[in-house]
């Protein structure tokens, strides 16, 4: 079996000559690696069952966002979306050439379908 084909023992351990990395991109994946190790420890779990945890909730969280995405209406759709790219509400209304206080009646209604406690949450969906 060769090096590139076998899975690695450890989740977490990335071989150099898998990827092509930035300095940059190795502080951060330090910090994460250093917060991953910390919160596990703060657990009683391993960093790969932490890690595979979150991938997990991830990919739930995803599938939830997809599914109430598809109880919005079209207008509400593409609000969400120019939402999701940081378009302020103001902008959103130019866009779309409708008023502002369409604009928020369509976000109330966004966050009220999708239970979402606040704008900037919805933001990050």
């Amino acid at each position: 079996m060769s090096k590139s084909s076998r899975p690695p023992s450890d989740p977490l351990v990335s071989h150099s000559d898998e990827r092509c990395v930035t300095a940059s991109d190795d502080i951060r994946s330090s910090e994460a690696l250093s917060k991953l190790e910390e919160l596990s420890k703060n657990r009683g779990v391993t960093p790969g069952f932490l890690l595979a945890e979150l991938l997990e909730n991830e990919n739930s969280r995803q599938q939830r966002t997809q599914e109430q995405g598809s109880e919005l209406s079209p207008k509400q759709k593409i609000v969400f979306e120019h939402l999701r790219n940081g378009l302020s509400t103001k902008e959103i209304a130019e866009a779309l050439s409708i008023r502002e206080e369409t604009v928020r009646t369509h976000i109330l209604r966004i966050r009220t379908r999708i239970d979402c406690p606040d704008l900037l949450s919805l933001r990050f969906m």
